[in-house]
């Protein structure tokens, strides 16, 4: 019995947990800077986030263990080894 209630207790926890995450949409112009070339992208992308803060809509350029990728708000995306330059971006929509 006591294993039911957990159960059911940690099915509730989960989806309100994800009821709070909001989608949003970006579009990016970004560089991708190749060892011969340099490629100019200008991509729409889909992202979720959970809270409204100042920097949660603005992508970043980031990087992990030599992986470089755009993030906005849960999401990254464009992974590549290749160093990327953020040019413009613009919010279309958030939730």
């Amino acid at each position: 019995m006591k294993k039911i209630f957990i159960l059911i207790f940690c099915s509730i926890l989960f989806v309100s947990c994800c009821l709070f995450d909001r989608a949003g949409k970006c579009q990016v112009n970004y560089t991708v800077v190749y060892p011969d070339t340099t490629i100019v992208y200008d991509s729409i992308f889909m992202y979720y986030y959970g809270s409204e803060h100042w920097y949660t809509h603005i992508p970043c350029a980031s990087s992990y263990k030599g992986t470089n990728y755009i993030k906005i708000g849960y999401n990254t995306f464009n992974s590549t080894t290749c160093p990327i330059r953020i040019n413009s971006y613009k919010t279309i929509s958030k939730e």
